[in-house]
């Protein structure tokens, strides 16, 4: 192209032509010719808009702002349990800043959640984050053990419902994009409301850890 296109009318296009594709699957090569962008470019904003259909509420923007509407159900589950939802989303901001156990600010928390200090206390109680300065936070090795199972619920999420969802797998040598129309009688995973995910659970195993660590018998 002559000239370089915005990421917003990029995303754009992509979003018309996955509409109108022939067939189910299609590769990134085919979707960057289709698109007159370049494979890489094809590649960051599929991902974005992967990642957006997962995670991201519907939403409405206005003259009055941003209207938010519902959640995805792999989300409602996931938020449905505040401490664990907390530590996915703490995770997700260490990645950011070079890997999971690096020291997130805690600003980055204020207003995300009225429940966030008693997640965080509650987190804190579990042994899945310790402080890290006196504004910084950052997930323990268990804390990294809940929440990339927790996250990857939503990543993998069958959703019920007649919507068609994007997902990028590798097919050979290739990556290939693929719309799936999950129908009614898709199985639906665990979500983090499920027992595995129960935080009461993990507070038995936090004990028991502790007491193999010191010899002791675990606290009832």
């Amino acid at each position: 192209m002559s000239e370089r296109t915005s990421p917003a009318d990029a995303i754009e296009r992509l979003c018309w032509i996955l509409n109108y594709v022939d067939g189910d699957t299609q590769s990134l090569n085919s979707l960057a010719e289709k698109s007159d962008l370049s494979w890489a470019t094809v590649r960051k904003y599929i991902t974005i808009i992967e990642t957006v259909q997962k995670v991201a509420p519907k939403i409405t923007v206005g003259a009055d702002g941003v209207e938010i509407g519902s959640r995805s159900k792999a989300m409602s589950d996931l938020i449905e349990d505040p401490v664990a939802a907390f530590t996915v989303y703490l995770l997700t901001q260490a990645e950011m800043e070079g890997g999971a156990n690096e020291p997130v600010d805690k600003a980055l928390f204020e207003g995300v959640g009225e429940e966030f200090e008693d997640a965080l206390e509650h987190a804190n109680e579990l042994g899945w984050v310790s402080e890290s300065g006196e504004d910084r936070i950052k997930l323990t090795p268990t804390g990294i053990r809940v929440a990339g199972p927790a996250r990857s619920e939503v990543e993998n999420f069958d959703h019920l419902s007649t919507e068609s969802e994007l997902h990028i797998h590798q097919e050979g040598t290739e990556e290939v994009i693929t719309l799936a129309d999950e129908g009614a009688g898709s199985p639906e995973r665990k979500g983090p409301s499920d027992e595995r995910y129960n935080t009461d659970s993990y507070q038995d195993d936090a004990k028991q850890e502790q007491a193999d660590r010191s010899g002791y018998p675990a606290a009832a």
